[in-house]
């Protein structure tokens, strides 16, 4: 596995946190935060995918625009280039790209063109494409 003892106990803390915690944004960034934890190995793509799909979960009860739907949205956006790395390093490139086009296409959407994550997430296609 890709950590090391000190990241084994930090995926444990989150993970306990994780079970205790509701169906909400603490819970996409906890997914997030434990997939990340696993240094975008492939250990990480089922926490990264659980964050994508309680995100997509939960924004279809809001409206367009809100502050917590463009908070959610921003963290699909995340969710989508984490995967994409990790597709990206397992070789996964069709995949890849397609994650990061999503992410970007989230980003856009939210008018985040100027934003350091977008240059992130096109830096991270652009290299690793």
């Amino acid at each position: 596995s890709n950590q090391n003892p000190a990241t084994s106990n930090q995926i444990d803390s989150l993970k306990k946190i994780l079970d205790a915690t509701k169906e909400d944004t603490t819970k996409i960034k906890l997914l997030i935060q434990v997939g990340a934890a696993f240094l975008s190995s492939k250990e990480s793509l089922p926490y990264s995918q659980q964050a994508l799909e309680l995100s997509q979960k939960l924004v279809l009860n809001l409206n367009e625009g809100t502050v917590l739907w463009i908070t959610i949205k921003k963290l699909e956006a995340v969710c989508y280039n984490d995967i994409g790395v990790v597709q990206k390093n397992l070789s996964n490139y069709p995949q890849a790209l397609d994650n990061y086009l999503k992410s970007l296409r989230i980003r856009e959407s939210l008018g985040m063109e100027s934003s350091n994550d977008y240059a992130m997430n096109l830096n991270n296609m652009l290299k690793n494409i």
